[in-house]
Protein backbone atom coordinates (compact mmCIF):
# COMPACT_ATOMS: atom_id res chain seq x y z
CA UNK A 1 0.00 0.00 0.00
CA UNK A 2 1.59 3.25 -0.87
CA UNK A 3 1.71 5.95 1.50
CA UNK A 4 -0.98 8.09 0.01
CA UNK A 5 -3.43 5.26 0.09
CA UNK A 6 -2.05 4.65 4.02
CA UNK A 7 -2.97 8.74 4.63
CA UNK A 8 -6.10 8.70 2.26
CA UNK A 9 -7.54 5.09 4.44
CA UNK A 10 -6.21 7.41 7.75
CA UNK A 11 -8.00 10.32 6.67
CA UNK A 12 -11.37 9.03 5.76
CA UNK A 13 -11.82 6.65 9.07
CA UNK A 14 -10.86 10.30 10.96
CA UNK A 15 -13.70 12.46 9.18
CA UNK A 16 -15.96 9.19 9.40
CA UNK A 17 -15.28 9.34 13.37
CA UNK A 18 -15.39 12.77 13.48
CA UNK A 19 -18.78 12.49 11.98
CA UNK A 20 -20.17 9.93 14.27
CA UNK A 21 -18.80 11.65 17.36
CA UNK A 22 -20.36 14.86 16.69
CA UNK A 23 -23.89 12.88 15.69
CA UNK A 24 -23.44 11.79 19.75
CA UNK A 25 -23.52 15.03 20.89
CA UNK A 26 -25.96 18.11 20.55
CA UNK A 27 -24.84 21.06 19.75
CA UNK A 28 -25.34 22.47 23.31
CA UNK A 29 -22.90 19.98 24.89
CA UNK A 30 -20.25 20.56 22.25
CA UNK A 31 -20.14 23.96 23.15
CA UNK A 32 -19.92 23.59 26.60
CA UNK A 33 -16.54 22.45 26.27
CA UNK A 34 -15.86 24.27 23.31
CA UNK A 35 -15.87 21.22 20.95
CA UNK A 36 -15.52 22.12 17.06
CA UNK A 37 -13.34 20.22 14.99
CA UNK A 38 -11.47 21.74 12.54
CA UNK A 39 -12.45 21.49 8.96
CA UNK A 40 -9.51 19.22 7.21
CA UNK A 41 -9.04 21.95 4.30
CA UNK A 42 -8.49 24.56 7.07
CA UNK A 43 -6.21 22.45 8.97
CA UNK A 44 -4.50 21.15 5.88
CA UNK A 45 -3.72 25.19 4.86
CA UNK A 46 -2.42 26.45 8.32
CA UNK A 47 -0.09 23.65 8.00
CA UNK A 48 0.90 24.85 4.82
CA UNK A 49 1.58 27.91 5.88
CA UNK A 50 3.46 26.87 9.07
CA UNK A 51 5.73 25.12 6.56
CA UNK A 52 6.72 28.22 4.81
CA UNK A 53 7.47 29.74 7.93
CA UNK A 54 9.79 26.89 9.29
CA UNK A 55 13.43 27.06 7.87
CA UNK A 56 13.80 23.59 5.97
CA UNK A 57 16.80 21.72 7.91
CA UNK A 58 14.67 22.57 11.15
CA UNK A 59 12.96 19.48 13.15
CA UNK A 60 9.18 20.05 13.89
CA UNK A 61 7.40 19.54 17.54
CA UNK A 62 3.72 19.70 17.00
CA UNK A 63 1.55 20.01 20.17
CA UNK A 64 -2.22 19.94 19.84
CA UNK A 65 -4.16 20.72 23.80
CA UNK A 66 -7.17 19.56 22.11
CA UNK A 67 -6.56 16.82 19.53
CA UNK A 68 -10.26 15.51 18.67
CA UNK A 69 -9.88 13.10 16.15
CA UNK A 70 -6.80 14.72 14.79
CA UNK A 71 -7.13 16.95 11.76
CA UNK A 72 -4.30 19.00 12.79
CA UNK A 73 -2.06 15.91 13.07
CA UNK A 74 -3.47 14.18 9.74
CA UNK A 75 -2.69 17.38 8.19
CA UNK A 76 0.82 17.29 9.59
CA UNK A 77 1.42 13.98 8.11
CA UNK A 78 0.40 15.31 4.85
CA UNK A 79 2.87 18.45 5.10
CA UNK A 80 5.25 17.15 6.56
CA UNK A 81 7.71 13.94 5.76
CA UNK A 82 7.99 11.78 8.72
CA UNK A 83 12.19 12.04 9.16
CA UNK A 84 11.51 16.02 10.36
CA UNK A 85 8.81 15.09 12.82
CA UNK A 86 10.57 15.28 15.81
CA UNK A 87 7.96 14.56 18.33
CA UNK A 88 4.08 15.09 17.92
CA UNK A 89 1.80 15.29 21.13
CA UNK A 90 -1.80 15.54 21.12
CA UNK A 91 -4.23 15.85 24.77
CA UNK A 92 -8.03 15.60 24.65
CA UNK A 93 -10.09 16.21 28.11
CA UNK A 94 -13.24 14.43 26.30
CA UNK A 95 -13.13 10.72 26.47
CA UNK A 96 -16.57 10.75 24.13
Amino acid sequence: MSMTTTQDTFEANRVRLQSDLDAGKTQAERNRLGQFATPTALALDILIHASTLIPGDEAIRFLDPAVGTGSFFSALRKVFPPERIAKALGFEVDSH
